[in-house]
């Protein structure tokens, strides 16, 4: 009854910014019709019993609905923003200057993505890995994950790459990602010194929370390019501000990288002269994801999916263009700030070599009630 409760509360929050029209062509059935069609499908889903292709495509209908309202939402956003670049039909929106060398490598999905460790030393509440921090085994000192979580160990990994530079693709960049890498920082060391020898792009991602200034100058004597703080991990600590100052003196591009939400904005908004004072380059706004492990922290959102793919809260996005109102009104100058949305993700996915073929997948799904909310709501 809890978790029905939960997931029947995720559209009965006030939507901000809305355009008022109905959500779905009805085809000539009444608003009471197409409700009881959806009771009948959602109870059949409830079962586990396998769904008609007439039923799902009614269900896709609502999520598309819903999905091209709140674009149309932000369509309407974008054009009042002086300067806002978009790209790419729409795809792409950055404002005060252009994209930092690592956010386009991911945008042309011309990177690898590597997990060094498998531990953090916080535990967020829009992490992914919310349950899983201590059942991963722990990596051996010299294995590390690519992709599927293969284990490879530094010179699996140096061939690789040198075969992958000959290859049609060409690698140009290499992402040093999930829980915290700075919990190990020797474990990067030679294989950041070897990829930048061979002219690869790297950035990393931290929370911030274990940066000193040896370690830091440690990573940059070695060649990493570009360092980005999740602010949101500690909504923005005055340490970590600390260490993003420290950074600024060692790598070419310092950057943020946080998702979007309530309580980081309000946070990052109370000490933004601190955050732009450190001279940080780029801003990437993420849209909140959701999976299993971090849905229940945002139940009581607004929920959408888009391209059924990624599920987000409505207000994530929403706040990004907060913070670009706030930016253009107060001259924010000398940053870039990026709108790292789900259509960004869409983009990332579009497969250059294979046209019709794309990466970008469904993480989690909405749950069985949503439709039935929303078609309740939105129509």
């Amino acid at each position: 009854m809890r978790q029905l409760l939960l997931l029947t509360s995720c559209l009965t929050t006030p939507v901000r910014h809305c355009i008022v029209y109905p959500i779905m062509n009805l085809d000539g059935m009444t608003k009471r019709e197409a409700v009881e069609i959806v009771d009948l499908i959602v109870k059949k889903g409830e079962r586990n019993e396998q769904l008609t292709v007439k039923e799902a495509y009614f269900l896709d209908q609502i999520s598309y609905a819903v999905q091209e309202r709140f674009i149309g939402e932000i369509r309407q956003r974008q054009k009042k923003i002086p300067a806002l670049g978009t790209g790419e039909y729409g795809y792409l929106a950055v404002w005060g200057g252009e994209m930092t060398p690592g956010c386009r490598i991911c945008l042309e999905h011309n990177f690898h993505a590597i997990r060094s460790v498998t531990r953090c030393n916080l535990r967020c509440k829009f992490c992914y890995y919310e349950n899983q921090h201590d059942k991963e085994p722990d990596l051996h000192r010299d294995h590390y994950n690519i992709a599927t979580n293969r284990v490879l160990t530094r010179r699996d990994i140096k061939a690789m790459i040198i075969k992958a530079m000959r290859g049609e693709k060409k690698v140009k960049g290499i992402a040093w990602v999930w829980f915290e890498p700075f919990t190990n920082v020797d474990k990067h060391l030679d294989l950041v010194k070897f990829f930048h020898d061979q002219g690869i792009y790297q950035h990393l991602y931290t929370n911030g929370t274990l940066c000193t200034k040896k370690n830091l100058k440690a990573m940059s004597r070695c060649g990493l390019d570009e360092i980005r703080f999740n602010l949101a991990a500690t909504n923005c600590s005055d340490k970590v501000i600390k260490n993003m100052h420290i950074a600024r003196d060692h790598f070419p591009y310092l950057c943020i990288e946080s998702p979007m939400f309530k309580e980081y904005y309000d946070h990052f908004v109370k000490k933004r002269k601190k955050i732009l004072a450190t001279g940080v380059d780029h801003i990437h706004c993420a849209e909140l994801h959701l999976n299993k492990n971090n849905a229940p922290h945002f139940v009581n959102e607004d929920w959408y999916q888009y391209k059924n793919g990624y599920v987000s809260p409505m207000s994530s996005r929403r706040l990004t263009y907060d913070l670009l109102d706030m930016a253009v009104e107060e001259g924010w100058k000398d940053i870039v700030i990026h709108d790292c949305s789900n259509e960004v993700k869409f983009y990332r996915g579009v497969s250059r070599e294979i046209f019709g073929k794309t990466a970008y997948y469904e993480e989690m799904g909405l749950p069985f009630i949503w439709y039935k909310l929303a078609l309740l709501r939105y129509c």
